[in-house]
Protein backbone atom coordinates (compact mmCIF):
# COMPACT_ATOMS: atom_id res chain seq x y z
CA UNK A 1 0.00 0.00 0.00
CA UNK A 2 2.60 2.21 0.90
CA UNK A 3 4.43 1.41 -2.16
CA UNK A 4 1.17 2.48 -4.47
CA UNK A 5 0.71 5.46 -2.50
CA UNK A 6 4.54 6.67 -3.36
CA UNK A 7 3.90 6.50 -6.83
CA UNK A 8 0.63 8.46 -6.53
CA UNK A 9 2.17 10.89 -4.91
CA UNK A 10 5.05 11.20 -7.65
CA UNK A 11 2.74 11.48 -10.34
CA UNK A 12 1.06 14.28 -8.47
CA UNK A 13 4.34 15.74 -7.91
CA UNK A 14 5.26 15.45 -11.82
CA UNK A 15 1.64 16.75 -12.58
CA UNK A 16 2.13 19.76 -10.81
CA UNK A 17 5.80 20.57 -12.03
CA UNK A 18 3.95 19.99 -15.74
CA UNK A 19 1.64 22.68 -14.95
CA UNK A 20 4.48 24.93 -13.32
CA UNK A 21 6.27 24.57 -16.19
CA UNK A 22 3.43 25.51 -18.65
CA UNK A 23 2.52 28.51 -16.18
CA UNK A 24 6.20 29.81 -16.75
CA UNK A 25 6.23 29.03 -20.56
CA UNK A 26 2.96 31.26 -20.85
CA UNK A 27 4.06 34.28 -18.38
CA UNK A 28 7.64 33.82 -20.51
CA UNK A 29 5.25 34.73 -23.68
CA UNK A 30 3.88 36.96 -22.22
CA UNK A 31 6.25 38.60 -21.52
CA UNK A 32 7.86 38.68 -24.95
CA UNK A 33 4.68 40.26 -26.30
CA UNK A 34 4.78 43.14 -23.77
CA UNK A 35 8.39 43.51 -24.12
CA UNK A 36 7.92 43.57 -28.25
CA UNK A 37 4.70 46.26 -27.70
CA UNK A 38 6.92 48.46 -25.53
CA UNK A 39 10.25 48.21 -28.11
CA UNK A 40 7.53 48.33 -31.02
CA UNK A 41 6.17 51.82 -29.98
CA UNK A 42 9.31 52.88 -29.07
CA UNK A 43 11.42 52.30 -32.37
CA UNK A 44 8.03 53.42 -34.51
CA UNK A 45 7.68 56.94 -32.60
CA UNK A 46 11.84 57.34 -33.37
CA UNK A 47 11.58 56.33 -37.02
CA UNK A 48 8.24 57.67 -38.28
CA UNK A 49 9.98 60.67 -40.14
CA UNK A 50 12.86 58.65 -41.48
CA UNK A 51 10.08 56.29 -42.46
CA UNK A 52 8.06 58.96 -43.94
CA UNK A 53 11.22 60.08 -45.77
CA UNK A 54 12.55 56.76 -47.09
CA UNK A 55 9.30 56.16 -49.45
CA UNK A 56 9.42 59.66 -51.08
CA UNK A 57 13.39 58.83 -51.40
CA UNK A 58 12.32 55.50 -53.37
CA UNK A 59 10.10 57.71 -55.27
CA UNK A 60 12.27 59.96 -56.26
CA UNK A 61 15.07 57.89 -57.37
CA UNK A 62 12.08 55.87 -59.68
CA UNK A 63 11.25 59.10 -61.31
CA UNK A 64 8.35 59.13 -59.36
CA UNK A 65 9.13 63.59 -58.48
CA UNK A 66 5.77 65.28 -58.59
CA UNK A 67 3.19 66.14 -55.73
CA UNK A 68 -0.02 65.16 -56.39
CA UNK A 69 -1.51 68.98 -56.24
CA UNK A 70 1.09 69.81 -58.91
CA UNK A 71 0.11 66.72 -61.24
CA UNK A 72 -3.46 67.50 -60.66
CA UNK A 73 -2.37 71.20 -61.89
CA UNK A 74 -0.83 69.86 -65.09
CA UNK A 75 -3.52 68.07 -66.54
CA UNK A 76 -5.65 70.98 -65.63
CA UNK A 77 -4.05 72.66 -67.87
CA UNK A 78 -3.28 70.23 -70.12
CA UNK A 79 0.27 70.65 -69.74
CA UNK A 80 2.90 67.25 -70.12
CA UNK A 81 3.94 65.71 -66.54
CA UNK A 82 7.55 65.72 -67.51
CA UNK A 83 10.14 64.66 -65.21
CA UNK A 84 14.16 64.76 -65.46
CA UNK A 85 15.27 62.00 -63.12
CA UNK A 86 18.70 63.65 -62.08
CA UNK A 87 19.28 61.56 -58.81
CA UNK A 88 18.71 57.85 -60.22
CA UNK A 89 21.83 58.54 -62.91
CA UNK A 90 23.85 59.61 -59.64
CA UNK A 91 22.84 56.70 -57.19
CA UNK A 92 23.44 54.34 -60.23
CA UNK A 93 26.77 55.61 -60.72
CA UNK A 94 27.46 54.94 -56.69
CA UNK A 95 25.99 51.48 -56.73
CA UNK A 96 28.04 50.62 -59.82
CA UNK A 97 31.36 51.77 -57.54
CA UNK A 98 30.50 49.20 -55.20
CA UNK A 99 29.82 46.63 -57.84
CA UNK A 100 33.23 47.60 -59.39
CA UNK A 101 35.11 47.35 -56.09
CA UNK A 102 33.46 44.55 -53.78
CA UNK A 103 35.41 42.96 -51.42
CA UNK A 104 35.91 39.50 -50.78
CA UNK A 105 35.45 37.46 -47.76
CA UNK A 106 39.42 36.51 -46.46
CA UNK A 107 40.50 34.16 -43.37
CA UNK A 108 44.16 35.52 -42.89
CA UNK A 109 46.11 33.46 -40.47
CA UNK A 110 47.64 34.85 -36.76
CA UNK A 111 50.38 32.15 -36.58
CA UNK A 112 52.07 30.14 -39.39
CA UNK A 113 50.72 26.67 -38.49
CA UNK A 114 47.14 28.19 -39.42
CA UNK A 115 47.45 28.75 -43.19
CA UNK A 116 46.51 25.84 -44.17
CA UNK A 117 43.21 25.56 -41.74
CA UNK A 118 42.71 29.40 -43.07
CA UNK A 119 42.84 28.13 -46.48
CA UNK A 120 40.06 25.82 -45.80
CA UNK A 121 38.05 28.76 -44.18
CA UNK A 122 38.06 31.14 -46.88
CA UNK A 123 37.44 28.59 -49.60
CA UNK A 124 34.31 27.18 -47.60
CA UNK A 125 33.62 31.10 -47.07
CA UNK A 126 33.71 31.83 -51.08
CA UNK A 127 31.46 29.06 -51.84
CA UNK A 128 28.46 29.81 -49.07
CA UNK A 129 28.48 32.84 -50.88
CA UNK A 130 29.12 31.71 -54.48
CA UNK A 131 25.66 29.42 -53.85
CA UNK A 132 23.68 32.20 -52.87
CA UNK A 133 25.00 35.21 -54.90
CA UNK A 134 25.80 36.87 -51.29
CA UNK A 135 27.26 39.95 -53.58
CA UNK A 136 24.05 40.63 -55.68
CA UNK A 137 22.23 40.70 -52.35
CA UNK A 138 24.59 43.11 -50.27
CA UNK A 139 25.22 45.38 -53.32
CA UNK A 140 21.14 45.55 -53.43
CA UNK A 141 21.43 46.48 -49.56
CA UNK A 142 24.12 48.96 -50.47
CA UNK A 143 21.91 50.38 -53.29
CA UNK A 144 19.05 50.83 -50.24
CA UNK A 145 21.91 52.38 -47.92
CA UNK A 146 22.26 55.27 -51.05
CA UNK A 147 18.82 55.60 -51.37
CA UNK A 148 17.19 55.59 -48.06
CA UNK A 149 20.32 55.23 -45.51
CA UNK A 150 19.38 51.99 -44.38
CA UNK A 151 20.55 48.86 -45.98
CA UNK A 152 19.37 45.30 -44.37
CA UNK A 153 20.63 41.47 -45.19
CA UNK A 154 19.39 38.27 -43.26
CA UNK A 155 21.77 35.29 -43.21
CA UNK A 156 20.02 32.13 -42.49
CA UNK A 157 19.17 28.43 -43.26
CA UNK A 158 17.07 27.13 -46.02
CA UNK A 159 16.17 23.18 -45.82
CA UNK A 160 13.85 23.90 -49.19
CA UNK A 161 16.45 23.46 -51.78
CA UNK A 162 19.58 21.47 -49.28
CA UNK A 163 17.93 19.20 -46.80
CA UNK A 164 20.52 19.32 -44.78
CA UNK A 165 20.54 23.08 -44.63
CA UNK A 166 22.13 25.72 -47.22
CA UNK A 167 23.15 29.08 -45.89
CA UNK A 168 21.51 32.18 -47.32
CA UNK A 169 21.76 35.72 -47.59
CA UNK A 170 19.47 38.03 -48.40
CA UNK A 171 18.67 41.80 -49.06
CA UNK A 172 15.76 42.68 -46.71
CA UNK A 173 13.30 45.68 -47.49
CA UNK A 174 14.10 48.23 -44.98
CA UNK A 175 10.76 49.32 -44.88
CA UNK A 176 9.96 46.18 -42.71
CA UNK A 177 12.71 46.62 -40.29
CA UNK A 178 12.46 48.42 -36.71
CA UNK A 179 15.79 49.25 -34.76
CA UNK A 180 16.56 50.22 -31.34
CA UNK A 181 16.78 54.04 -31.30
CA UNK A 182 20.01 53.76 -28.67
CA UNK A 183 22.12 52.18 -30.75
CA UNK A 184 24.87 54.72 -32.24
CA UNK A 185 27.52 52.57 -33.69
CA UNK A 186 27.87 52.04 -37.29
CA UNK A 187 25.36 49.36 -38.73
CA UNK A 188 23.76 49.68 -35.52
CA UNK A 189 26.36 47.11 -33.86
CA UNK A 190 25.24 48.38 -30.36
CA UNK A 191 21.65 47.68 -30.84
CA UNK A 192 19.95 45.93 -28.18
CA UNK A 193 16.97 44.46 -30.52
CA UNK A 194 15.82 44.39 -34.09
CA UNK A 195 12.15 43.97 -35.19
CA UNK A 196 10.62 43.12 -38.73
CA UNK A 197 7.42 43.22 -39.62
CA UNK A 198 6.45 41.29 -42.91
CA UNK A 199 3.27 39.56 -44.17
CA UNK A 200 2.99 35.73 -44.93
CA UNK A 201 0.78 34.40 -47.20
CA UNK A 202 -1.63 31.46 -45.38
CA UNK A 203 -0.11 28.88 -47.30
CA UNK A 204 3.11 29.67 -46.19
CA UNK A 205 2.20 30.16 -42.67
CA UNK A 206 0.21 26.94 -42.47
CA UNK A 207 3.76 25.45 -43.59
CA UNK A 208 5.64 27.34 -41.09
CA UNK A 209 3.52 26.98 -38.24
CA UNK A 210 1.37 24.13 -38.36
CA UNK A 211 -2.53 24.29 -36.79
CA UNK A 212 -1.38 27.96 -35.30
CA UNK A 213 -3.61 30.17 -37.36
CA UNK A 214 -6.83 27.86 -35.49
CA UNK A 215 -5.53 29.57 -32.48
CA UNK A 216 -5.48 33.21 -33.68
CA UNK A 217 -8.96 33.19 -34.72
CA UNK A 218 -10.04 36.38 -37.07
CA UNK A 219 -7.14 39.07 -35.76
CA UNK A 220 -4.57 36.49 -37.50
CA UNK A 221 -4.79 37.88 -40.79
CA UNK A 222 -4.19 41.75 -41.78
CA UNK A 223 -4.04 44.42 -44.26
CA UNK A 224 -2.18 46.52 -45.67
CA UNK A 225 1.63 46.40 -44.46
CA UNK A 226 3.66 49.21 -42.64
CA UNK A 227 5.21 50.08 -46.32
CA UNK A 228 1.32 51.21 -47.30
CA UNK A 229 0.60 53.27 -44.15
CA UNK A 230 -1.10 50.47 -41.93
CA UNK A 231 -0.52 49.85 -38.55
CA UNK A 232 0.84 46.87 -36.84
CA UNK A 233 -1.61 44.60 -34.34
CA UNK A 234 0.23 42.99 -31.73
CA UNK A 235 -3.01 43.12 -28.97
CA UNK A 236 -5.01 46.24 -29.17
CA UNK A 237 -5.90 47.88 -32.26
CA UNK A 238 -6.91 50.77 -31.01
CA UNK A 239 -3.11 51.26 -29.49
CA UNK A 240 -2.12 51.57 -33.02
CA UNK A 241 -5.13 53.15 -35.08
CA UNK A 242 -5.05 56.65 -34.35
CA UNK A 243 -8.91 57.79 -34.69
CA UNK A 244 -9.46 54.01 -36.34
CA UNK A 245 -9.36 51.62 -33.49
CA UNK A 246 -12.91 49.90 -35.12
CA UNK A 247 -10.47 48.95 -37.99
CA UNK A 248 -11.26 45.03 -38.94
CA UNK A 249 -7.38 43.70 -39.13
CA UNK A 250 -8.55 41.17 -41.86
CA UNK A 251 -9.11 42.10 -46.00
CA UNK A 252 -9.57 39.56 -48.66
CA UNK A 253 -6.16 38.67 -48.78
CA UNK A 254 -5.65 36.95 -46.15
CA UNK A 255 -2.27 37.67 -45.24
CA UNK A 256 -0.68 36.90 -41.75
CA UNK A 257 1.67 39.90 -40.12
CA UNK A 258 4.19 38.32 -38.54
CA UNK A 259 6.60 39.84 -36.06
CA UNK A 260 9.96 38.54 -36.17
CA UNK A 261 11.42 40.01 -32.69
CA UNK A 262 15.28 39.85 -31.75
CA UNK A 263 16.98 40.91 -28.85
CA UNK A 264 20.07 40.77 -26.64
CA UNK A 265 20.43 39.95 -23.01
CA UNK A 266 22.21 38.63 -20.61
CA UNK A 267 22.78 35.23 -19.03
CA UNK A 268 24.70 34.11 -15.92
CA UNK A 269 27.08 31.22 -15.84
CA UNK A 270 29.78 30.17 -14.00
CA UNK A 271 33.58 28.71 -15.26
CA UNK A 272 35.25 26.23 -13.09
CA UNK A 273 37.76 23.65 -13.20
CA UNK A 274 36.47 20.11 -13.57
CA UNK A 275 38.27 18.21 -11.17
CA UNK A 276 37.95 14.71 -13.38
CA UNK A 277 39.42 16.67 -16.60
CA UNK A 278 41.15 19.51 -15.72
CA UNK A 279 39.92 21.55 -18.17
CA UNK A 280 37.90 24.38 -17.25
CA UNK A 281 33.80 23.78 -17.76
CA UNK A 282 31.00 25.84 -18.17
CA UNK A 283 27.68 25.74 -15.78
CA UNK A 284 24.45 27.33 -15.88
CA UNK A 285 23.77 29.10 -12.80
CA UNK A 286 20.64 27.00 -11.76
CA UNK A 287 23.35 24.02 -12.45
CA UNK A 288 26.35 25.25 -10.60
CA UNK A 289 23.85 25.83 -7.82
CA UNK A 290 22.54 22.49 -7.29
CA UNK A 291 26.16 21.75 -7.62
CA UNK A 292 27.36 23.70 -4.88
CA UNK A 293 24.58 22.34 -2.62
CA UNK A 294 25.46 18.69 -3.42
CA UNK A 295 29.11 19.35 -3.29
CA UNK A 296 28.03 21.30 0.45
CA UNK A 297 27.11 18.26 2.26
CA UNK A 298 30.23 16.52 1.80
CA UNK A 299 32.33 19.56 2.65
CA UNK A 300 33.99 20.11 -0.48
CA UNK A 301 33.78 23.48 -2.48
CA UNK A 302 33.91 24.38 -6.27
CA UNK A 303 36.76 27.17 -7.49
CA UNK A 304 34.39 28.90 -9.75
CA UNK A 305 34.27 32.51 -11.02
CA UNK A 306 31.00 33.89 -11.76
CA UNK A 307 30.78 35.39 -15.13
CA UNK A 308 28.21 37.02 -17.16
CA UNK A 309 27.78 36.88 -21.71
CA UNK A 310 25.88 38.64 -24.28
CA UNK A 311 22.59 35.79 -25.63
CA UNK A 312 20.44 36.57 -28.49
CA UNK A 313 17.40 35.28 -28.40
CA UNK A 314 14.50 35.21 -31.25
CA UNK A 315 10.41 35.30 -31.26
CA UNK A 316 7.93 35.12 -33.60
CA UNK A 317 4.58 36.97 -32.95
CA UNK A 318 1.31 37.23 -34.58
CA UNK A 319 -1.91 38.80 -33.32
CA UNK A 320 -0.50 38.98 -30.00
CA UNK A 321 0.61 35.05 -29.87
CA UNK A 322 4.20 33.47 -29.95
CA UNK A 323 4.18 31.81 -32.41
CA UNK A 324 7.58 30.13 -31.03
CA UNK A 325 10.82 31.53 -29.43
CA UNK A 326 14.08 30.22 -28.03
CA UNK A 327 17.73 31.17 -29.16
CA UNK A 328 18.99 32.77 -32.44
CA UNK A 329 20.19 30.17 -34.70
CA UNK A 330 22.96 32.44 -35.21
CA UNK A 331 25.16 32.10 -31.68
CA UNK A 332 25.08 35.49 -30.13
CA UNK A 333 23.97 37.41 -33.02
CA UNK A 334 21.28 38.92 -35.34
CA UNK A 335 20.52 37.31 -37.91
CA UNK A 336 19.76 40.97 -39.49
CA UNK A 337 22.56 42.86 -40.23
CA UNK A 338 22.42 46.42 -41.22
CA UNK A 339 24.23 49.05 -43.72
CA UNK A 340 23.92 52.65 -42.07
CA UNK A 341 24.79 55.68 -44.29
CA UNK A 342 25.89 58.96 -42.38
CA UNK A 343 24.48 59.70 -39.17
CA UNK A 344 21.60 62.82 -39.06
Amino acid sequence: MRERDAIVDDSTDRAVATGDAAAGLDAAAADIVDKLDDRLREARAHQGDWREQAREDYAFVAGDQWSAEDRERLVEQLRPVITFNRVAPIVDSVAGTEVNNRQEVRYVPRQAGDVGVNELLTGAAEWVRDQCDAEDEESDAFWDTLVCGMGWTETRLDYEQDPDGKILIERVDPLEMYWDPAARKRNLDDARYVIRVRLIDEADFEQMWPGRAELLGPDGATGADDAGGGGIHIVDPATWYEGDGARAPIDAAGKYRVIEYQWREHETFWRLVDPATRRIAELSDDSYRALERRLGTHGLRLDAVRQRRRVVRRAFVCAGTVLEHGPSPVPGAFTYQAITGKRD
